[in-house]
């Protein structure tokens, strides 16, 4: 029997006290609200389509602009070549952003050929630089840097293998030779290698990976900030995960922070940390009459790591979160769904699109090409 559709869900809504009045967030508020988002602080385990760069966002190949518009930075990755339809991740070292892209299009022999790449792109003049290119198509998530290498993995059906390039694209090296997957989680942390195999966590000295020393078990995702890991683990309710914390010194015992987490989407800023919880209530239904599900009913909470205690942050049933990208005081930046079209993917496939939604006021605005809609008022 075909499972209920599961997507996850939330809403944001500002309010805004001018001499004692409340007032309605208009578009002119933007560029205001914008500038309220700081960078992420916490590091992914592997690298998001979302980054931060000199104040301002970066989406893929789009620049975020103040105003809510979102406009494309380049156009073809790398010149001649007729599309790029796969971007798996963007990271910056604060200079420049850098992409791994897959199902380039290219033709040799009179056959058509598709390859995968890792880029390098100048903001300020929109150049990009192809730095590896390699003819395969898996998924490749992790972007480190460590002085003047970057560090990703290539992986085919058989291996999947830690590499490192040198960031004007000199010098590559194949640093595994392991004949297995490794999971996509990895971080470079004190003159360490940490990464995660078949869902367990490793820690080893040794680029090659050689002498690890197993640290955790059962992991599913992980960041790591201001000196601590933050990771999952699934529970025995379907979609309800675990979250903990440990030392990166891994001198003191794990924390269960939170036991509620719908799925494994969170968000860490500071000392509070951004997630939803499992509320369902059905939307719509499929054509063949399978229900269509709201996860969460457009509720965020905020877990203050300080006081140790939980408080809803937002909440509005109109949008469904897959995931937050970024939080300020007044605001969230979002990947997101509204029930009406969550109802309809269920025979034409999911619309997930970028929000910025309020916190106060029922609002939230949808972030397109050329163009930023305000709806949910």
């Amino acid at each position: 029997m075909m499972k209920p559709r599961f997507i996850l869900t939330i809403a944001m809504i500002l309010t805004l006290t001018l001499c004692g009045c409340t007032r309605e967030v208009t578009r002119d508020d933007l560029p205001e609200l914008m500038s309220d988002f700081s960078a992420p602080q916490a590091v992914n385990n592997q690298a998001d389509h979302y980054v931060m760069m000199n104040d301002e966002h970066y989406i893929d190949l789009n620049r975020l602009s103040p105003d809510g518009t979102l406009d494309k930075i380049a156009d073809n990755i790398p010149y001649g070549n007729p599309y790029m339809a796969d971007i798996y991740g963007i990271a910056t070292d604060g200079e420049y952003l850098y992409c791994i892209a897959k199902n380039l299009q290219y033709k040799e022999d009179n056959k058509n050929h598709m390859k995968t790449g890792l880029y390098k792109i100048d903001i300020s003049t929109n150049e990009i630089f192809p730095l590896y290119e390699w003819d395969e198509a898996g998924v490749h998530l992790p972007i480190n840097f460590d002085g003047d290498y970057i560090y990703f993995f290539i992986y085919d059906s058989d291996s999947h293998q830690l590499c490192r390039i040198k960031k004007n694209g000199e010098g590559f090296e194949q640093l595994t030779n392991y004949a297995g997957m490794y999971y996509l989680g990895f971080f470079m942390i004190d003159g360490y290698y940490y990464y995660i195999e078949n869902g367990e966590f490793y820690r080893t000295a040794n680029k090659d990976f050689s002498e690890a020393e197993m640290l955790l078990s059962n992991i599913n995702t992980m960041k790591y900030c201001n000196g601590y890991f933050y990771y999952t683990r699934a529970t025995d309710e379907e979609y309800v995960y675990n979250l903990y914390r440990i030392d990166s010194g891994f001198t003191g015992k794990e924390e269960l922070l939170i036991d509620d987490l719908c799925t494994d989407q969170y968000y860490i800023d500071e000392n509070y940390i951004y997630y939803c919880k499992l509320e369902m209530t059905e939307v719509g239904k499929s054509s063949n009459g399978f229900p269509v599900y709201n996860t969460n009913q457009g509720a965020v909470y905020v877990y203050d790591l300080t006081a140790g205690i939980t408080d809803i942050f937002t909440q509005n049933s109109e949008l469904n979160i897959f995931s937050i990208l970024n939080v300020c005081d007044d605001a969230v930046l979002t990947i997101a769904i509204t029930n009406e079209d969550l109802a309809a993917s269920a025979d034409t496939g999911s619309t997930n699109q970028y929000y910025v939604i309020t916190k106060e006021d029922n609002q939230y605005y949808l972030v397109d090409d050329k163009t930023l809609a305000l709806v949910g008022t």
